[in-house]
């Protein structure tokens, strides 16, 4: 740990780590030129980094060669930004569920004495 000087000045201007991080919905037809702008806005809003979400009414196809090519731009954008970023899942697509109970699993029963 810091001397209290050194962790006021972290709190003032704390790394990326430390920033918001807001979900970024995509939901329209994907531009170059307007990720750019959004991703510089980030970094002037003193964000430290994104999260990239598909949503409702997304027009470039989800994971086709253009979203792929889009997702790229922003990784190299983030990293001309010096921001963080990630990609989340979990709207239409969702990554998935067991459904699966453990009565089903049949699994052996174990009792405690």
């Amino acid at each position: 740990m810091g001397t209290l000087d050194e962790v006021k000045g972290v709190l003032k201007n704390p790394p990326k780590e430390y920033r918001s991080a807001p979900f970024w919905g995509w939901n329209d037809k994907l531009q170059k030129e307007n990720l750019g702008e959004q991703i510089e806005g980030f970094k002037r809003a003193g964000m430290g980094g994104f999260f990239i979400h598909s949503r409702e009414g997304l027009e470039t196809e989800y994971l086709s060669t253009e979203w792929m090519e889009d997702v790229k731009f922003c990784v190299d954008k983030a990293r001309e930004n010096d921001l963080e970023l990630w990609i989340y899942d979990e709207d239409k697509w969702p990554s998935g569920a067991a459904e699966v109970s453990s009565h089903r699993l049949k699994m052996p029963s174990a009792s405690i004495s």
